[in-house]
């Protein structure tokens, strides 16, 4: 995700979707809680210029 408008203090992304693990995260990322949701917590993202704030992930796999 990104923050174009440059305005944005913090930020909780949530996913109903079963995650099992982070495998990467940007800096601004503070904390993610991986499970049948996932949630990622971002800092103060006014000071990135808009940039992209990625996260890669690993899914569960279908049964």
């Amino acid at each position: 995700m990104a923050d174009p408008s440059r305005t944005v203090r913090g930020l909780t992304l949530t996913w109903r979707h079963p995650v099992t693990a982070v495998l990467s995260k940007a800096p601004s990322g503070t904390s993610a809680q991986t499970g049948a949701v996932f949630t990622a917590t971002f800092g103060d993202l006014s000071g990135s210029h808009g940039a992209a704030h990625t996260l890669k992930l690993r899914t569960a796999r279908a049964a």
